[in-house]
């Protein structure tokens, strides 16, 4: 009879990297679902203050909560015009309030936000962690191998690069 536990091994194997990146997609859906949730606050409010003031025009533009966190980052990013850690890019968006994170915790919302720019090829992650834009990160040797191989675009990778391996 054959011995079939290296493949029962290999099969736990596909399986925990399917859950790991179901994870993330349900995480980002939650991280949508937390912006349009403040996006509808920030509406019912603005309609509601209207409506007590008797205003007939409506403001021309979204408010800053109303902002995904994505762009939020990404300026963060430009701005700091160097890489950056995940801990300075939460503190810099949660000091200066340009996103209402409502229930959700900043550091986890920010880190899942990081990792959907780095599976869209908007940002890269360094060996040491640190968060960079590609065109800054494509000439520095200190971009991790598994996000440089793959283009920023496995989600994968950053798990990986989390374990240590």
């Amino acid at each position: 009879m054959r011995d079939i536990r290296e493949d029962l091994r290999e099969r736990l194997d596909i399986l925990a990297a399917e859950r790991a990146k179901l994870q993330m997609r349900v995480q980002a859906i939650e991280l949508q679902e937390a912006s349009y949730k403040a996006a509808l606050r920030e509406e019912e409010a603005r309609v509601a203050q209207s409506s007590s003031e008797n205003q007939t025009n409506p403001l021309p533009f979204p408010t800053a909560s109303a902002v995904l966190l994505g762009p939020v980052i990404m300026r963060v990013m430009r701005a700091k015009g160097r890489p950056l850690a995940l801990d300075e890019i939460r503190d810099e968006i949660v000091n200066s309030g340009m996103f209402d994170f409502g229930e959700k915790k900043p550091g986890r919302s920010v880190h899942f936000g990081l990792m959907s720019l780095q599976n869209g090829g908007e940002l890269t992650r360094l060996v040491d962690g640190r968060w960079t834009l590609p065109q800054s990160a494509s000439a520095d040797p200190q971009v991790s191998s598994s996000t440089a191989m793959r283009g920023g675009q496995s989600v994968l990778g950053g798990l990986v690069e989390g374990r240590g391996a």
